[in-house]
C-alpha cells in the first residue's frame, strides 16, 4: 500500500467527501480545510511523494486553512448568530410529542 497513486485516489475521495459535506452544512467552514488538505496531499502524491510526506502535509495544510478561515467563520457567526428556519432553530417554540 505504498503506491503514491493509490494514496492520491484516496486523498481525492476524502477531499471530495469533505467538500460535499461542507456544501451540505450551511455556513460552518469546518470541513473545507480538510477538503483543501486532501487536495494538496493528492497533488503531492501524484507527483510521487510517499505517505510519510503526504499525510503530514495533509494535516499541516488542513490546520493552516482552518486557522485562516476561523476568523471569517467567527465574523459570520457574529453577523448572523441564529437564522430562523435553519437547523434546529426552526424547532424553537414548537410543541412536540414523544412516543
Amino acid at each position: 500500500m505504498d503506491n503514491p497513486q493509490v494514496w492520491a485516489g484516496i486523498y481525492l475521495a476524502v477531499s471530495a467527501g469533505f467538500a460535499v459535506g461542507e456544501l451540505s452544512m450551511a455556513g460552518s467552514f469546518f470541513l473545507l480545510p480538510f477538503a483543501a488538505g486532501g487536495l494538496v496531499a493528492a497533488i503531492i502524491s501524484l507527483l510521487g511523494a510517499p505517505l510519510i510526506v503526504s499525510f503530514p502535509l495533509f494535516l499541516l495544510v488542513s490546520a493552516l486553512v482552518f486557522a485562516g478561515l476561523r476568523p471569517l467563520a467567527r465574523r459570520l457567526d457574529i453577523e448572523h448568530p441564529d437564522v430562523a428556519g435553519s437547523g434546529v432553530n426552526r424547532l424553537l417554540g414548537v410543541d412536540g410529542t414523544v412516543t
